[in-house]
């Protein structure tokens, strides 16, 4: 039926279906709704995402046997590498981060999966998943670092370091403000398949009661991972 109806019209149905969908959720689980201006908010920047992720799949599909074979990279010596990631689980409005350090030789250094209540957009998880990687570096006492997300907007936002006023701007401004503190710091786009440690991290972070923070080892979810990095 949504086949025969102009592009245009069928986003305000989809987006209709959404906040339908959401209403129905907040009152299955007990939660309180919320004013019809966020619900109409969170619900375009989650049609957004969806329409993003769907326009870019059919070319993702014909990369994929090369983006698979894409190999995390070591970071020169005497730096280390920092690699993060979001995972966003929408029914439950919780969003994991993981982070994961390493030095020249693939050697994992630190780790963490964590997790919070919060409904966010894709790029406002990615936003946050580089500024709990700043702050997890600074903790460990890892200096100086090439941090790494598989976002390329995000990336490039960061790396513009100026004044944002859109809906991300505090985060960016966060983001460069910590920074600012650390020495020799820089902010690197990488593939999917490059930052599949991380992104293993962030789904864990889901599945666990409580954050989790590792010095000079790490779970057995990443094992694979990061003896490959290892040997790439």
């Amino acid at each position: 039926m949504l086949d025969r109806i102009s592009p245009a019209n069928k986003r305000d149905a989809w987006l209709f279906c959404i906040i339908m969908w959401f209403h129905r959720n907040s009152i299955a689980h007990g939660s309180s709704l919320s004013s019809m201006a966020d619900v109409g908010k969170w619900s375009k920047a989650f049609l957004d995402d969806f329409i993003t992720a769907n326009h870019t799949s059919g070319d993702k599909r014909k990369t994929r046997h090369k983006s698979e074979k894409d190999n995390w990279k070591p970071p020169e010596e005497d730096f280390y590498k920092v690699n993060c990631d979001a995972w966003v689980d929408r029914n439950g409005y919780r969003t994991g981060i993981g982070v994961i350090i390493q030095d020249s030789i693939g050697n994992e250094l630190a780790s963490c999966a964590q997790s919070s209540v919060a409904n966010l957009s894709t790029k406002a998880a990615k936003l946050t998943a580089i500024l709990k990687s700043i702050r997890f570096s600074m903790d460990c006492g890892l200096a100086p670092c090439v941090f790494e997300i598989d976002d390329a907007l995000v990336v490039k936002w960061i790396n513009e370091v100026q004044l944002n006023l859109s809906e991300n701007g505090v985060l960016l401004d966060d983001i460069n403000s910590l920074a600012s503190n650390l020495r020799s710091v820089s902010f690197s786009h990488t593939s999917k398949g490059a930052n599949g440690t991380a992104r293993r991290l962030a789904r864990h972070a889901l599945d666990i009661t409580e954050d989790a923070y590792w010095m000079q080892e790490f779970p057995t979810c990443i094992r694979e991972l990061v003896l490959a990095d290892k040997h790439s």
